[in-house]
């Protein structure tokens, strides 16, 4: 996984993991949420990961919501988790892609 994150001041404020083009993992601290840190995090997955994909729990409509505004649309639904769990994810890509 590559990881990039960001800091405000001395402290980590954000990162994001990419492998194999899929966003793996997006944390942004809550604190900081509507700063623009997770749309930067992404830009810079997409221009230098190549980030084109993200799964994401269906049960947070928030981050559903967000990778729609930074360009990622729903293709498809699976009923379980990576860990074969039920937690349903939302596959979404780029648009364009």
């Amino acid at each position: 996984v590559a990881l990039r994150c960001t800091k405000q001041g001395e402290k980590i404020s954000g990162f994001i993991g990419v492998a194999d083009s899929n966003i793996e993992m997006l944390f942004i601290k809550p604190q900081h949420f509507g700063e623009g840190i997770g749309r930067n995090l992404v830009k810079h997955a997409v221009d230098n990961l190549n980030a084109s994909k993200v799964d994401v729990n269906e049960q947070n409509p928030n981050a559903i919501g967000f990778y729609e505004k930074v360009g990622f649309k729903k293709v498809g639904r699976s009923e379980l988790d990576g860990q074969g769990k039920p937690f349903p994810l939302i596959h979404m890509v780029r648009k364009g892609i």
